[in-house]
């Protein structure tokens, strides 16, 4: 996955961990032209996809071009119980289940909802945007040392296919290691 890719697919999941449901991407002209050098995007172009087609099925939401780089998507409001705080859009719970409690929403209108705690509050939904921030993707696209062919695991973190290069933070280990038993 390139970087690119990997940092709008990050903020996806961002979106979502905030109570956002993702509906749309919207890239500026600039931002989509350096996803259709992405392998999965040129992949599908190839095999006859439209280049918009592309990048909607390599992110798994639909792709528009705008003025921003945004996920764009619906929320509840509020996202937290006033009272004691617990998040409204539980990550446990099925994207498609949120799906269904917003169309709900937004056919019949505000609801009263009793949070876990007892309290009692009004529930809706409203149009929701999380900026994508470009700052820092890496630009490789071969490895430093061979020139081989690049992986990347997050949008700035990177391994070489053919001589195990790579950039990624080292594990920290606290303590002592426990010995295996024999």
């Amino acid at each position: 996955m390139g970087a690119l890719r990997h940092r709008i697919t990050e903020y996806i999941q961002k979106s979502q961990s905030l109570g956002i449901l993702p509906q749309l991407v919207t890239l500026t002209g600039e931002t989509f032209k350096k996803l259709l050098k992405d392998e999965l995007v040129q992949k599908l172009i190839e095999k006859g996809n439209h280049p918009i087609a592309a990048a909607t099925n390599s992110l798994g939401l639909p792709v528009e071009i705008g003025e921003r780089n945004e996920i764009m998507g619906k929320g509840f409001i509020p996202s937290r119980c006033p009272k004691c705080g617990r998040p409204i859009f539980n990550p446990r719970v099925r994207t498609s289940d949120v799906a269904k409690i917003i169309r709900y929403l937004e056919r019949f209108g505000r609801q009263e909802m009793i949070c876990t705690c007892g309290h009692s509050f009004t529930l809706d939904v409203e149009e929701k945007r999380l900026e994508i921030d470009m700052e820092g993707i890496s630009t490789m696209t071969k490895c430093p040392r061979c020139g081989g062919e690049i992986r990347f695991l997050s949008s700035t973190e990177a391994f070489c296919i053919n001589c195990g290069w790579d950039n990624l933070k080292p594990l920290s280990v606290k303590g002592r290691r426990k010995s295996l038993p024999r």
